[in-house]
């Protein structure tokens, strides 16, 4: 596998995002003073094109024979984040070719409910032999009334390669399901898809296939699903209300006088 591929890897799998490398993770943070471990491993894929030489037997002339081939790799990643605030994470990753830094960001996270959307975004950055990656997903998540969530990401990915300098910028997304099997555990996989759209300062090859990976994680701690919403301060709850007034006594009845007799 070329160093090219092993760099476009890293960059398709930032992720988290989780993912994301793969981005693996939903858009909801871990919470302030919470940690998260997120173990996950998969597969990635990209397709190539070649081209042979041959000589045409009697002829002396030469033809150039193009074949296809694919290239894939396996991944292990293991990532640690630490809720800063309830809207901010921070996180360390290492994966099987080097290590990687990430940021999440929550602009919406729903209220205790078994619905509604979180919203995020989660810039990464890795480094490894192969070369240096970045990567920007927004995480949009869907809950469900089984506490579940469907997370959608586009991203874009920047890449350079050690090998030879070639820099390429990617487009794409992934999918994935978070099943939430626990307070403190969730089973999440998910599949990403980049394409290289653009080669600054290098050659662009033809055709461009997307890079394609699977993985699996396991969210483990955090603050898993909703969270219960805070309770008032002392200053603004609303003041206990008291016994109720005592009835007033009932005003005296007047009682008529008999009439005066003349006779006495």
């Amino acid at each position: 596998m070329s160093r090219a591929l092993l760099i476009a890897w890293a960059a398709a799998s930032a992720a988290g995002c989780v993912a994301t490398s793969s981005t693996l993770g939903t858009p909801r943070t871990a919470g302030a003073g919470h940690w998260q471990i997120v173990p996950s491993a998969g597969w990635g894929a990209q397709g190539t094109w070649t081209t042979n030489v041959s000589i045409l037997p009697g002829t002396g002339t030469s033809r150039a024979v193009p074949s296809y081939s694919s290239q894939q790799a396996p991944f292990l990643e293991a990532a640690a984040r630490r809720g800063i605030t309830d809207d901010l994470d921070l996180g360390l990753r290492l994966y099987t070719f080097g290590v990687g830094a990430e940021v999440k960001y929550a602009f919406h996270q729903t209220p205790w409910a078994e619905s509604g959307i979180d919203l995020s975004v989660a810039p990464q950055a890795q480094a490894s032999t192969a070369g240096v990656a970045a990567s920007l997903p927004v995480l949009v998540g869907w809950h469900f009334s089984s506490g579940h969530e469907l997370v959608l990401s586009p991203r874009v990915s920047w890449t350079t390669a050690s090998v030879n300098g070639q820099n390429t910028l990617w487009a794409g997304g992934g999918l994935g399901f978070a099943i939430h099997l626990g307070e403190s555990l969730t089973l999440m996989p998910e599949l990403i898809g980049q394409l290289p759209v653009a080669f600054p300062g290098g050659v662009t090859p033809s055709p461009n296939f997307p890079w394609i990976q699977g993985g699996l994680a396991f969210i483990v701690g955090g603050v898993k699903g909703p969270r219960p919403p805070e309770a008032p301060s002392p200053e603004e709850a609303p003041p206990t209300p008291g016994p109720p007034p005592a009835a007033a006594p009932p005003e005296p009845v007047p009682v008529p006088l008999p009439p005066n007799d003349p006779g006495v």
